[in-house]
């Protein structure tokens, strides 16, 4: 590695079983990644170089620069036009659209790439999508979305994964609520009454992290009504 900004990138292995990681997880503290510092992107420069022996001459060093964007609406859009699938999805979006709604043309293409839209018909929305790492191209709602677990101890808890600090460059807002009765909604910045963080985030590289929430009281509590959970997003 040549150049490697803020410490974007690790080269883990050699030979043909080399590989480049983003922001690797097992990295020390003083290798991990550092954030984009501002930049809309960063880029790196890696260097190949085979020093010859008895069978082989020794080749002249090859280099390659790679431009890593930093997570953004833009960069997210324009990553999946370059997906292999990104055709497909989009002509099936737009004859759905048209049959359903009758919207068609340069409207209909605006709403496939448009945040408060579901791109893949898996009940997400493109900004969801972003925001909790899933797949706009492909139905993985159930594998990515948040999920509600219960631990046994008469409280409710959400588990989601999100962007760290460093990588939300987008500044993508997380807002976990709690409820009694599905129209009244508590959120997380409430301490007194709001859900509240369980534990710390799990790293999972690559920018994102999992976290677990809890409600605050119990479902015994307040005379034993229903409680309830949810994670709302927000683009800045």
């Amino acid at each position: 590695m040549v150049n490697n900004p803020n410490n974007i990138a690790k080269i883990v292995g050699s030979g043909n079983k080399a590989m480049l990681i983003l922001d690797s997880k097992d990295a020390s503290t003083s290798e991990r990644f550092s954030g984009f510092g501002g930049s809309k992107d960063l880029t790196i420069k890696i260097r190949a170089t085979q020093i010859g022996d008895a069978s082989y001459h020794p080749a002249l060093p090859v280099e390659r620069q790679i431009k890593i964007k930093a997570p953004s609406r833009v960069a997210f859009y324009d990553e999946r036009r370059m997906d292999s699938r990104f055709d497909d999805k989009k002509n099936a979006f737009l004859n759905k659209l048209s049959s359903q709604r009758g919207i068609t043309g340069e409207k209909a293409i605006r709403l496939f790439d448009s945040d408060n839209y579901d791109s893949d018909g898996d009940g997400m929305s493109n900004l969801m999508e972003r925001a909790f790492g899933g797949d706009s191209l492909f139905k993985d709602k159930r594998s990515v979305g948040p999920k509600s677990i219960r631990k046994g101890d008469g409280y409710q808890y959400l588990i989601f994964n999100k962007f760290n600090d460093t990588f939300n460059t987008e500044g993508i807002v997380y807002i976990v609520e709690s409820s009694r009765d599905l129209r009244t909604w508590t959120p997380h910045t409430d301490s007194s009454n709001g859900p509240v963080q369980v534990g710390t985030a799990l790293d999972l590289g690559g920018g994102m992290e999992r976290v677990v929430f809890r409600t605050r009281e119990k479902l015994s509590d307040n005379n034993g009504k229903s409680l309830y959970m949810r994670v709302r997003v927000k683009a800045r």
